[in-house]
């Protein structure tokens, strides 16, 4: 199940992620998700 949620970024990260998602046709949801979870497997490994 998927969870709706509302943040704030610095105006260049939005800039950067739109231009992502316009280049991959990647929507910005599916690019945070993924990005996200790129970032908790990082932080687990360091802290395993």
């Amino acid at each position: 199940m998927k969870q709706e949620t509302t943040f704030t970024l610095e105006d260049n990260l939005v800039q950067k992620l739109n231009t992502i998602s316009k280049e991959t046709s990647i929507p910005r949801s599916e690019l945070v998700e993924k990005m996200l979870e790129n970032l908790t497997k990082e932080y687990e490994k360091k802290t395993n």
